[in-house]
């Protein structure tokens, strides 16, 4: 494709060959690829960014934590709360604590059942 120097940075911008560094790169991820293939990349290497993500989370120095309010109602209710979403670092992945009083499954009205939810964004 002939590309008029002057527009060359801006192609570069979004070429679909362009190489470029993965979108987890500063969690850890030091994997370069064509921009057409960085869904591909991110679908086959969920597992290691999960892990990656969960080691910059226990690196974190401040604690995070969720106020379980009214324990005894939300109990009752069968409900969930949920903590705000938060980012694992920058660029990295959006996460939110989640905690179902009464449980879930197999823990169901025998246990609390936390989780980690990865959010849009």
């Amino acid at each position: 494709q002939n590309i008029k120097h002057c527009n060359m940075e801006l192609h570069r911008q979004t070429c679909p060959k362009e190489i470029v560094n993965c979108p987890y790169y500063d969690m850890g991820c030091q994997e370069k690829m064509a921009r057409e293939d960085i869904d591909k990349h991110e679908e086959t290497k969920t597992k290691i960014h999960l892990r990656k993500a969960l080691e910059k989370i226990k690196e974190k120095k401040s604690p995070i934590s969720i106020k379980l309010t009214e324990f005894s109602k939300h109990k009752r209710l069968q409900d969930e709360q949920y903590s705000s979403g938060f980012y694992t670092s920058a660029g990295g992945y959006k996460i939110r604590l989640n905690v179902d009083a009464n449980g879930y499954r197999e823990a169901k009205g025998t246990h609390i059942s936390c989780f980690i939810n990865i959010m849009p964004g």
